[in-house]
């Protein structure tokens, strides 16, 4: 399992004591949420969890990040850190299930022509509009859709433009739920 945006850790510790797991990397570039992350694997002490302080992004290097704003710390431009990227397409490829919570750097993983090849047999992706996009929840839906997954709404949007989609590859000869 892949856990992109892994917060403070809570999805990872659920997802342990939830499923059977052979292992769990979590990618998390905050630092605060980095640390109490950190804090979560150790008392967890579970060796199937992995975790790397970066951001998830499209290649490996260093970007700018708006940090310390818990859950709306994002990479962007106008960001004062700055942080380690990773290539989280490869990644994406090495898993069975992901979950996407990156604050609006989902729309470059999405747009990656790698995407539709390393994508994995199911993920969760909580989408975020931004300027270029006025319909994400559409958007997102759509990308994933054209990409061969069946895709599900995992809840409204709470904040406008914030929500959550289930996309599961459609497997041939599987019940497709939209027909």
């Amino acid at each position: 399992m892949l856990d992109l945006g892994g917060h403070a850790g809570y999805f990872a510790r659920w997802a342990l004591s939830s499923w059977p797991l052979s292992e769990i990397l979590s990618v998390e570039p905050d630092e605060a949420n980095a640390e109490l992350l950190a804090l979560n694997a150790a008392a967890l002490a579970d060796g199937r969890w992995r975790y790397v302080r970066a951001a998830a992004a499209t290649a490996a290097g260093s970007a700018s990040f708006a940090g310390g704003r818990g859950s709306g710390s994002k990479l962007g431009s106008g960001g004062e850190d700055t942080v380690e990227t990773i290539d989280a397409l490869p990644l994406l490829g090495g898993c069975d299930f992901a979950k996407i919570d990156i604050e609006g750097g989902e729309w470059a993983l999405l747009d990656d022509a790698r995407f539709r090849d390393c994508c994995p047999p199911m993920l969760v992706v909580e989408y975020h509009a931004s300027d270029e996009i006025t319909d994400a929840a559409t958007e997102a839906r759509r990308r994933l859709e054209d990409c061969g997954y069946v895709v599900s709404d995992g809840h409204g949007e709470e904040l406008p433009g914030v929500g959550v989609l289930w996309a599961r590859k459609n497997v041939a000869g599987a019940h497709d739920e939209r027909t």
